[in-house]
């Protein structure tokens, strides 16, 4: 069973799924308000000590600034040790696709190859082979 709340999975997909239409959409002011309400209900829960990998994760998924989204990935990752059913290989493997925009491939390949094995024992072949995409990119 999931660590995620029903409520908080619910308000995060859907805020989710507004902002990937909203920038399918090229809509850069429906874009920033649904980040806006992300980014909100990510302080709100922050402010009262119930932080969630999850929310952390897609904050860092929406977020423009890679500098920004790394840390949020990193932090994500340091939440989860919290979460025992948690899974960390999105977040290894967006936060390696995030280290590669900013030019740090050594940090990149670290956390590639962790989340790529990760992703193997559990046999989410999306994100192996995600992963295996990124290996090509840092080989190129």
């Amino acid at each position: 069973m999931s660590s995620v709340p029903s409520d908080l999975y619910d308000r995060v997909l859907q805020l989710a799924t507004d902002l990937t239409n909203a920038s399918e959409a090229d809509d850069s002011l429906a874009y920033g308000e649904h980040f806006s309400e992300l980014k909100a209900l990510y302080e709100e829960r922050r402010s009262l000590g119930a932080p969630h990998p999850f929310l952390t994760e897609a904050l860092a998924d929406y977020t423009n600034d890679p500098e920004a989204s790394a840390a949020l990935y990193i932090l994500a990752i340091e939440q989860a040790a919290n979460f025992a059913d948690e899974t960390t290989y999105t977040k290894h493997i967006s936060l390696a696709e995030t280290l590669i925009s900013l030019g740090r491939q050594a940090d990149a390949r670290e956390h590639l190859a962790i989340g790529q094995q990760q992703a193997r024992s559990a046999g989410d072949s999306f994100w192996v082979n995600n992963a295996a995409e990124f290996s090509r990119t840092l080989v190129s």
